[in-house]
């Protein structure tokens, strides 16, 4: 293994996955939230569309009347 494919194996690990709303809606208690409140944040994204986790949580934080 060469200090150049080190790296990058790292960041595959790291990397977020993607998940489908309908997916994000079902896992609603990992943000302490409601499923109808998951689906009202992401009511714009098409059912097709993969999200972070990180895009879900702001988008609720939005939903929910954070900035």
């Amino acid at each position: 293994m060469t200090t150049q494919q080190e790296p990058r194996e790292r960041q595959a690990a790291k990397a977020e996955p993607k998940l489908l709303k309908t997916e994000w809606i079902e896992r609603a208690p990992q943000f302490g939230a409601e499923r109808f409140e998951i689906a009202g944040a992401l009511f714009d994204v098409s059912d097709h569309h993969m999200l972070t986790e990180k895009d879900v949580a702001r988008r609720l934080t939005k939903y929910r009347g954070g900035v």
